[in-house]
């Protein structure tokens, strides 16, 4: 893939964004859920949308959405996990910020 292909494809897709960008933290929010709900324990992300995940583990859960800020030239500058909802015990309902 040539480098005018490969920006293009950060640009006009946001699932592949979630790899572009000096600042991108991958395709799930594991490790920043791992830290968030402090545990060591495999951890289970759950696509609730294309761009939400939910994650579970050690007997919490937790809602996190993908956010990309742009650089000054409208370019995918840095792509992180935000979480969206609190740590709840497995089992209860989680409610993401944005649907309250």
């Amino acid at each position: 893939m040539t480098v005018g292909r490969l920006l293009g494809a950060c640009v006009m897709s946001p699932l592949v964004a979630a790899g572009c960008g000096a600042g991108a933290t991958g395709k799930d929010p594991r490790a920043r859920g791992a830290f968030d709900l402090q545990c060591s324990d495999p951890i289970e992300v759950v696509a609730l949308s294309e761009t939400t995940r939910g994650v579970r583990g050690c007997g919490r859960q937790a809602t996190y959405f993908h956010r990309c800020s742009k650089d000054t030239l409208g370019m995918i500058a840095q792509c992180t996990w935000v979480q969206d909802s609190a740590v709840t015990p497995n089992g209860s309902t989680i409610v993401s910020a944005g649907s309250r």
